[in-house]
């Protein structure tokens, strides 16, 4: 029970900064949002984030 605690606390921390960090919480929390994030934080290199959806291929 102490392990579910800790983890639902660390989680809330975790969400609150990414969320404050992200530049919005409405821009943030979506698939587009967060891959503009972590392209803006340079977590990776160019070209690595590109996404299709199944039907757009």
């Amino acid at each position: 029970m102490r392990l579910a605690l800790w983890l639902l606390i660390l989680a809330a921390i975790v969400l609150g900064i990414w969320g404050i960090w992200g530049g919005g919480w409405d821009e943030t929390f979506t698939f587009a949002g967060s891959v503009k994030w972590l392209q803006e934080s340079g977590a990776f290199g160019p070209g690595l984030l590109e996404f299709r959806f199944w039907w757009e291929i």
